[in-house]
This record gives structure tokens, C-alpha cells and sequence, in this order.
């Protein structure tokens, strides 16, 4: 009986000493200035890693890797996640490239300190953040035992007509990525077909930018002297109501047929 408590004893420590070794010596949260926006809105989250551990630890810029990202869950739909870290192109020779990782520091934190970043999600992951009721959470894939998660926050985004001006303005900014300029227009195109801006690739040389620069520049003039009387219009707001209600119709479970 005391041989069997002695080996008893001795596994509940390996246990204790097993899930302390892989329990995550961080945590994530972050906050979010709102919970409501419309399209064309920045969503800037803040987020604060804490050493809960009682050692130092080091780790990468997670802003800067490709295992730290965002995880966003519109209602009834599958999560769709984006990662932090960019993959750039790396000029090899004259007819090579390499894609690489952005370079990260390392982080040292001490027992219960913190480390802090901003991510401005509306400007980086457009594509992932539709109209609708939206689940967003932040995800750590470092370690190869677990996934670390946030604290999630329900967000509400709308399509209305204060979005029109903020696309316009997107689409002006010619230091904001090519692939959310091009995003914007895919909304506003929504309303008038033949609104065709030509974005530069964010690579383009600074002759080629500066020409479709003069191209985007004259179609969203005659766009804004176009919305200047379309906004007015009963049909451009019913237009807008359609377009923003059909991302909040929720998906009814299937009922089976009970006389099968």
C-alpha cells in the first residue's frame, strides 16, 4: 500500500511538472477604441502581450511574424485569419527574387511585464472584414504545443452612406496599399460600373505611378461630381440598405422532416 501512494505521489508530480511545462508563458489581449464601424473605418486594435511566467522570456516581434495574426468570425460563417508578418520581395540579382519575412527583433520580457502594438486591421485585412456581426480575436501559432488566443471582442460593421466619401478618400491616398485601394473600388464600382481607376502596384516604378496616379486622380473627380447628386437619390439609398442588409440575414439551421 505505501509502495503504491510512493508511485501514486511520484506520477502526480511528473503530471504537475508536464502541465506546467506547457502551460503558455504569455497572454494576449487587446482592446478596440469601438464596437461599431462603418466600411471605409480604421479598426485599430492594441494589443499587449504579458510575461505570466516567473522567468524572463524572449520572443519576436509578433507584428512582425507570420505565425501572429487576427481571426475574424462573421455570424454563422467560418473564421477567416490574416498574419501580421509581411512577406516581401528580396531583390536576389538582376532577374531573381526571394520571398522573405520581415526582419523581427527580439522581445525580452521580465515576470509580469508587458510588451505593446498597434494594428490598424481595417487598413492591413480589408478583404476579412465584410458587413455584419463580426467575432475578432488575436492568435499566437509560435509554439509547436499550443495556439495562444485573446480575449474575443463582437464587432459591428456597416455598409451606409458615410462609407462612399471614406472609399473616395482611400482611393486618393496614394500611400495606402494598392490592394485595399483596389478593394475600395470594388465597393464604390458597386454603385456606378464604369468608374475604372487604374491602382499602381505598390512595385510599380515611379514613372508608371505617377501616370496611372493622373488616371485614378481624373476618375475620381468625375466620381465625386457624380456622388455629388447621386447621394441624394432614393434609389442610391435603398441601393445602400440592400447592399448592407444582406450580410446580416442569419442562416437557418435545416429541420428535418419529422414524417420520414
Amino acid at each position: 500500500m505505501i509502495k503504491y501512494l510512493i508511485t501514486l505521489f511520484v506520477y502526480l508530480l511528473i503530471m504537475e511538472k508536464n502541465m506546467n511545462e506547457s502551460k503558455p508563458d504569455k497572454e494576449i489581449k487587446f482592446t478596440i477604441p469601438d464596437t461599431c464601424y462603418v466600411i471605409g473605418d480604421s479598426i485599430p486594435l492594441t494589443i499587449t502581450y504579458i510575461n505570466n511566467s516567473s522567468g524572463v522570456i524572449v520572443f519576436k516581434q509578433p507584428e512582425k511574424v507570420t505565425e501572429v495574426g487576427v481571426s475574424v468570425t462573421p455570424k454563422n460563417k467560418q473564421p477567416q485569419g490574416a498574419r501580421f508578418g509581411r512577406v516581401i520581395e528580396k531583390v536576389v540579382d538582376e532577374i531573381t527574387t526571394r520571398r522573405v519575412v520581415e526582419k523581427a527583433e527580439k522581445i525580452t520580457l521580465k515576470p509580469g511585464a508587458t510588451y505593446e502594438f498597434k494594428e490598424d486591421i481595417a487598413a492591413r485585412f480589408p478583404d476579412i472584414l465584410p458587413p455584419g456581426n463580426l467575432i475578432v480575436q488575436v492568435f499566437d501559432k509560435t509554439s509547436n504545443e499550443f495556439t495562444i488566443l485573446s480575449n474575443s471582442i463582437d464587432v459591428t460593421i456597416n455598409f451606409t452612406i458615410e462609407s462612399i466619401p471614406k472609399l473616395m478618400n482611400i482611393i486618393s491616398g496614394s500611400g495606402n496599399e494598392s490592394f485595399r485601394r483596389r478593394w475600395a473600388v470594388d465597393w464604390l464600382r458597386k454603385f456606378k460600373a464604369d468608374f475604372q481607376p487604374k491602382i499602381p502596384l505598390d512595385d510599380d516604378t515611379a514613372e508608371v505611378k505617377a501616370e496611372m496616379e493622373s488616371q485614378v486622380a481624373r476618375e475620381l473627380e468625375k466620381f465625386r461630381d457624380w456622388w455629388a447628386t447621386a447621394q441624394y437619390s432614393e434609389q442610391i439609398k435603398l441601393q445602400v440598405k440592400k447592399m448592407n442588409a444582406q450580410y446580416f440575414i442569419e442562416e437557418k439551421p435545416i429541420q428535418q422532416n419529422e414524417n420520414r
